[in-house]
């Protein structure tokens, strides 16, 4: 497993630029997109921050026509009542294939770059609400694993999430059994089975499931959050099972079931708009 640190986009939307961070961790530079509101240098506000997770086989330049997006539409649409901010994106990179979690053998933390460096980097570099309330972070497929992930891991961080077709059911759930190995396995990279050793118990903490069950007053209280997934997705039932998790702990969100849309986070996007793009 290996990490494409750096990553610079052929072509950026407006308002898009590429720039690097030094991780302590990986002794390396490593890079992100990063999207400013259009006032940014304008003024001297502070912005919330949304990241932004890709899904397996992306970097921090796959999905940055989100921004375009962003813009299009908050343009469109600036004089309705959108619960939509002006707002810092920031795209992050999560390797090809890493799940967003720290190799158990030590050798790709890309859990803790992102947790302990990108996001301290992003608040010290640029005018961020530096607090949970002003942080949100959304991903599709890995990315959307990896973004429920980290907002029920770490529900001090962020105020909510968006997780579009993540595979969150490689863990064993309220009913005790193990859901989703046999997929996952063939999912996700080689290097991945031979660093989780195939077993499940180590794959447990390592899964949204998990953190749900852990944190769920927590997150109750503090996160908002919602899954959205197409009917024809090869990850439908994966979410299913992650929303009657939630369910099951009488945790509130939001399940959004797109009609004959599959595995496809530009569909998904366009279907949903502004609920796409909701702060919180």
């Amino acid at each position: 497993m290996y990490l494409n640190f750096i990553n610079i986009p052929k072509e950026t939307p407006k308002g898009v630029s590429h720039k690097n961070f030094f991780s302590n961790l990986m002794n390396q530079e490593i890079g992100y997109n990063i999207y400013l509101p259009p006032n940014y240098k304008e003024n001297d506000g502070k912005y919330p921050v949304m990241y932004w997770l890709h899904g397996m086989g992306g970097n921090e330049s796959s999905d940055i026509w989100i921004a375009e997006f962003y813009q299009k539409y908050y343009a469109d649409n600036h004089s309705s009542d959108l619960k939509m901010p002006q707002m810092i994106i920031v795209f992050v990179n999560g390797t090809e294939a890493s799940g967003y979690w720290n190799a158990i053998d030590g050798s790709l933390p890309v859990e803790s770059i992102i947790i302990t460096e990108l996001i301290p980097h992003i608040d010290n570099t640029y005018r961020t609400m530096s607090t949970r309330a002003g942080r949100v972070i959304e991903g599709f497929s890995m990315g959307g694993q990896g973004a429920l992930f980290y907002a029920t891991k770490y529900p001090e961080l962020f105020c909510s999430v968006i997780a579009y077709a993540g595979p969150y059911n490689v863990v064993r759930s309220y009913d005790g059994e193990y859901y989703g190995w046999e997929n996952i396995s063939g999912f996700f990279l080689d290097e991945f089975e031979e660093l989780y050793h195939k077993d499940p118990a180590l794959l447990e903490p390592f899964t949204a499931h998990y953190w749900i069950t852990k944190n769920a007053d927590t997150i109750r209280r503090n996160l908002k959050i919602r899954i959205v997934v197409g009917t024809l997705d090869v990850l439908f039932e994966c979410n299913e099972k992650a929303h009657k998790h939630l369910d099951k702990l009488n945790i509130p969100h939001e399940y959004e079931i797109i009609q004959n849309t599959d595995h496809d986070i530009e569909q998904m996007y366009a279907y949903c708009g502004e609920r796409g793009l909701r702060f919180q």
